[in-house]
């Protein structure tokens, strides 16, 4: 089955057309409106519309589109094949969940670690089993370099890298390049190297926006998946439509 997935954030939707669990096309807007979608849809060849946002309210767009498509919306009490050992499974991120379905069906016998590069930096563990056992939330690398300006009085907002820009800085605006950028490449080292301690065999997926800034100096093992979101999205789907 061809299906659309439709990820919505507060900024961009992106989306990833997929027959069976083949990506076959990709891409991301931005200042699109529900209304101006409908006529896109139509024109992509598909049999299956899934959804998920966490920005606009896309029900009542998803709703139009029953007729002519199998629609999925995923919620937050949506539930995803997992066996769950989160407290609170209701206030897991839509995300956070498609990241671990991913993982826990492209690697079922394996612990994985799925690193989510994004506003927060979201590192998630999923079990042999299917089982997900939670992760942790901290600051991204934009988020760190946004917060230092903010919660001083003179300290410029470095939004991009200094050219040239190396350890150690050797100006403000490259100190704080260097401070956000080091603090939050060694926090995702740290945390491979305390899973790997644990599980030599440890399946580690680095996703998200600011994944490409992530440079290490030593071969973790690291499987980079920008659409990792997108997989697990379809994956839940397929989840859904099979039973």
């Amino acid at each position: 089955m061809r299906t659309l997935v439709l990820d919505w954030g507060n900024s961009s939707l992106k989306y990833g057309v997929f027959d069976g669990s083949e990506l076959l096309d990709h891409g991301r807007m931005t200042d699109v409106t529900l209304v101006d979608l409908e006529p896109w849809v139509h024109g992509m060849n598909v049999e299956a519309v899934v959804a998920a946002s966490t920005g606009p309210d896309v029900e009542p767009f998803v709703a139009s589109l029953q007729d002519d498509y199998q629609t999925f919306i995923l919620r937050p009490e949506s539930t995803v094949p997992l066996h769950m050992e989160y407290t609170t499974p209701e206030t897991l991120g839509m995300d956070r969940k498609a990241v671990a379905v991913a993982a826990a069906v492209a690697r079922p016998d394996q612990y994985s670690l799925v690193i989510d590069c994004g506003t927060c930096i979201t590192f998630d563990v999923v079990a042999p089993g299917r089982r997900y056992l939670g992760g942790s939330i901290s600051p991204g690398l934009q988020m760190r370099l946004r917060s230092m300006h903010e919660f001083t009085e003179r300290l410029p907002w470095v939004k991009n890298a200094p050219d040239n820009s190396a350890w150690p800085g050797k100006s403000t605006h490259d100190s704080l390049w260097q401070g956000g950028l080091k603090g939050w490449q060694l926090e995702i080292e740290g945390y491979i190297r305390q899973m790997k301690q644990e599980h030599p065999h440890l399946n580690v997926i680095l996703t998200g926006g600011d994944a490409q800034y992530f440079e290490s100096t030593e071969n973790l093992g690291i499987f980079a998946d920008p659409f990792y979101v997108l997989r697990g999205l379809n994956e839940i789907f397929t989840h859904h439509a099979g039973t």
